[in-house]
């Protein structure tokens, strides 16, 4: 038996949370942010946020990213849309609302071919007014905050400070308590 969940509702029962992710985690985060907005904030590494793959920019990129490839991920995001339009919103948040969007903290390489998706999402949720913090690493890789290195580390570090920040913010407010 399959069973089904309300997770807007169960997210209302919780005082705070904080979602982030990686590829595809990171994927599955950003979908999950309107429904986040009253609880928490987000954290993104290295998003694919337009299944699409057709930014210019990419082909720039692609030559200089040893992880992805641009005829990859046209194939997967074909793939994972099923019968969608792969710029629909649920397939590519990025063509989506995002007003009233959690506070998100992102991160990216510029020898990324997702990077231009995180300067997209910038942009974007500037326009739509949703606070966002963008780190950009010059000539890193496809999630290089993962990655055991200086960069890496110090992304992991912003990481923890904004949970802990934002926690201790939502438990002093909350009198509730977890489920």
């Amino acid at each position: 038996m399959i069973q089904t969940f309300d997770v807007a509702a169960i997210l209302r029962r919780l005082p705070h949370l904080d979602l982030a992710g990686e590829k595809p985690a990171a994927d599955t985060a950003a979908d999950a942010f309107p429904m986040l907005a009253p609880f928490g904030s987000g954290g993104l590494i290295s998003p694919w946020l337009d299944a699409s793959v057709s930014k210019e920019e990419q082909v720039a990129i692609a030559p200089r990213d040893l992880m992805l490839d641009i005829p990859g991920l046209a194939e997967v995001g074909r793939l994972y849309a099923g019968e969608l339009d792969v710029t629909h919103p649920l397939v590519s948040p990025l063509s989506g609302d995002l007003h009233g969007l959690a506070p998100m903290i992102v991160f990216s390489g510029t020898h990324d071919l997702l990077h231009p998706d995180s300067v997209a999402l910038a942009d974007k949720a500037k326009q739509a007014g949703v606070p966002m913090e963008l780190y950009v690493e010059k000539g890193l890789p496809h999630s290089y905050a993962m990655l055991p290195t200086p960069e890496g580390r110090q992304a992991c570090a912003i990481i923890a400070r904004a949970v802990a920040r934002d926690g201790s913010r939502h438990h002093k407010a909350s009198s509730t308590g977890f489920l």
